[in-house]
């Protein structure tokens, strides 16, 4: 975390910062299959953990992240403006061939917040999340030769876009991967008051 303020201009302030971080290693130890299991659930080949939730604990997790933000402020104006790089992610959707992955792109993310402070104790403040609208995008993949057979039939790809996509009413993202919350422009007004 970087941050640079007080820059003088005309007779607002500026402040500049980045944040970011950058993984180098998140994986669970032995993989999910060394899940340990309790009698009952061997007897009955059940699983409590699979490659859908390790997903969700490591590699659903963007590699890196990194803002870039600045902070005007002018008089009883406030302007706020962040971009948000995600990087990649991959996840194995419940419902997708376990030869399959998905692979989300690194997107950037713009957000943009206006203030007006009436008093020194209330303020109203418009912001606009994600304000060019970007969405996520993502390609099936192959873990392994038996992936990529599949991922050569047309028929094949179409029905597994239907399995992960509840046959089309999540095609964006993938009900599994709505953890990652970039979806569509979303506009807050609040009014704020400081007892």
């Amino acid at each position: 975390v970087s941050s640079y303020r007080n820059i003088a201009v005309g007779s607002g302030r500026l402040g500049i910062n980045l944040a970011g971080n950058y993984t180098f290693q998140n994986e669970l130890v032995g993989g999910w299959e060394g899940v340990k299991r309790t009698p009952v659930l061997i007897a009955n080949n059940q699983q409590i953990y699979n490659q859908t939730q390790e997903s969700m604990l490591t590699t659903s997790r963007p590699k890196f992240k990194f803002i870039l933000g600045g902070d005007l402020t002018f008089n009883k104006w406030g302007f706020n403006l962040n971009n948000t790089l995600f990087g990649p992610t991959t996840f194995n959707n419940a419902d997708l061939n376990d030869n399959l992955y998905i692979d989300f792109k690194t997107k950037m993310v713009t957000d943009l917040a206006i203030t007006y402070s009436m008093t020194t104790k209330a303020s109203i403040q418009l912001s606009v999340q994600n304000l060019f609208n970007v969405m996520p995008e993502f390609m099936i993949k192959a873990h392994n030769a038996a992936g990529r057979a599949i991922l050569a039939d047309e028929q094949l790809v179409k029905d597994e876009i239907s399995y992960i996509t509840f046959n089309g009413r999540y095609p964006v993202i993938t009900y599994d991967g709505s953890h990652f919350s970039q979806m569509g422009t979303t506009f807050l007004a609040q009014f704020n008051y400081k007892f």
